[in-house]
This record gives structure tokens, C-alpha cells and sequence, in this order.
């Protein structure tokens, strides 16, 4: 998803990981690969991108707290 429309591409999640620069992408979730500049803010569970709650998996939560303390958003 993009701010103003949906992409649809048939190459595998971890292809596209792969492509994306990873100081400014992460995976958060089986399912989902956010934008570092666009979390708004996150808790120990979900990272907020606009008004969506995306879930933080259990075996990624360490690593992506870990991140996102360390790029100065605000937790909450």
C-alpha cells in the first residue's frame, strides 16, 4: 500500500526485502515489510502508520524495538 494507491506485484516478499535499503524498510511481521519514515508511532505490539495498526510479530518484536528505539520515534 501507498499513501494514494495499491501496488500489485508478483514477486515474493523477501525478493522485494532484498531490494529495499534496509536503513529505511523494515519487516515487522510475516506479512508486512513499513517505511521507517512513515511509523507515527509504535507500542510493544503494533507500529502506527497513519490511522493503521500494524502488528509487531512475536519473533521479530526484539529486533524492530530495538530499531525503532533507535531511530528516535516516539514509543508509546
Amino acid at each position: 500500500h501507498m499513501q494514494d494507491k495499491k501496488l500489485i506485484t508478483y514477486s515474493t516478499l523477501t525478493a522485494m526485502i532484498e531490494k529495499l535499503p534496509t536503513e529505511r524498510f523494515m519487516k515487522v511481521h510475516k506479512s508486512f515489510v513499513v517505511s521507517l519514515d512513515e511509523i507515527k508511532s509504535y507500542s510493544s505490539n503494533f507500529v502506527i502508520i497513519g490511522q493503521t495498526n500494524i502488528p509487531i510479530s512475536r519473533m521479530l518484536k526484539t529486533e524492530v524495538l530495538k530499531k525503532l528505539s533507535g531511530n528516535q520515534l516516539s514509543g508509546k
